[in-house]
């Protein structure tokens, strides 16, 4: 038996794609799905339909946004299965992806494993763009440290852990993710890249929310040790090797541009954040902003 974790905080647009996909996976006999929901809209409305219609489905309830840290800890505590699926209510997991997710938990080694992220944006925008680049990046540097044994950072979109080798993460975590790995690794077990268990993720269509969720994704990789940091320091565009891979990557002189400007605002990002949590001393909760224009829709 195995459980799938959701956390949706305010996602009323989204949740139910969410559950469709992960529910057509499952069978009752084998797996249980904690939804921890929350937020002033409907998503606990809908959680609790798709709960009446699926007896597998627990609902936690969020009173208030305590950030993705404590939620992913209340699955944890509550889960019964070998394995611990996570994932969120803004995306769509791909047909199929949760058991391949799951194989390599054949091995007794492997504590954690996590999927590959698919950008649905179109990428003849810039922020589509944007998004393509930092996924394949992010990808060819997954599968490098996995095959060098040294995958430490998860992602939050899909992973997954052994039950009991994490018990928790920081409550002020903003890279609960990073953490995952990290904790895993540190038990002594190995980490595992997945990029056939695809999960499909909406980013940023604006500035200003991309700029929000860089800077909340920085804020918390400033956060977990050092070792996590460079298992997969997303994604090193600001260094020469990382220019030449973007302009590489890149496939018109538009495109061309797109990545230069690309290049400021990852720097800015990482400037913003370190001014925010370390300068400024924001708590977690005030660093963490809602992304409207990342949010899929059923």
């Amino acid at each position: 038996m195995f459980t799938v974790g959701i956390t949706a905080y305010a996602e009323e647009k989204s949740i139910a794609a969410a559950l469709n996909s992960v529910l057509k996976q499952l069978s009752p006999n084998e797996a249980e799905v904690i939804v921890v929901a929350g937020g002033e809209d409907k998503t606990l409305d809908i959680v609790y339909r798709y709960a009446e219609q699926n007896p597998i489905v627990q609902v936690v309830e969020e009173g208030k946004r305590e950030g993705k840290a404590k939620a992913i800890n209340k699955i944890l505590e509550r889960a019964h299965g070998e394995v611990v699926v996570l994932t969120d209510g803004d995306v769509v997991v791909e047909d199929g992806a949760i058991k391949r997710l799951l194989a390599p938990f054949s091995d007794e080694r492997v504590g954690g494993a996590c999927g590959r992220v698919v950008p649905i944006n179109d990428r003849s925008s810039q922020f589509g763009f944007w998004a393509h680049f930092l996924c394949e990046e992010a990808h060819r540097q997954r599968v490098e440290a996995s095959e060098k044994g040294f995958l430490k950072h998860l992602t939050g979109y899909l992973c997954a852990v052994r039950r009991g080798v994490v018990e928790h993460v920081p409550e002020d975590a903003l890279a609960e993710d990073a953490f995952l790995g990290e904790l895993v690794y540190r038990r002594g077990f190995a980490n595992a890249y997945v990029p056939d268990a695809r999960v499909f993720v909406k980013f940023p269509e604006n500035y200003r929310d991309f700029l929000r969720q860089k800077i909340r994704t920085r804020a918390g990789m400033l956060q977990v040790p050092r070792s996590a940091q460079d298992s997969l320091s997303l994604l090193r565009v600001e260094t020469l090797e990382g220019l030449l891979r973007g302009v590489r990557f890149c496939e018109s002189l538009r495109e061309l541009t797109y990545f230069l400007k690309l290049c400021v605002y990852w720097r800015l990002s990482w400037l913003i954040a370190f001014y925010e949590l370390r300068v400024r001393r924001k708590s977690p909760l005030e660093i963490w902003q809602p992304i409207p224009s990342s949010k899929l829709t059923a």
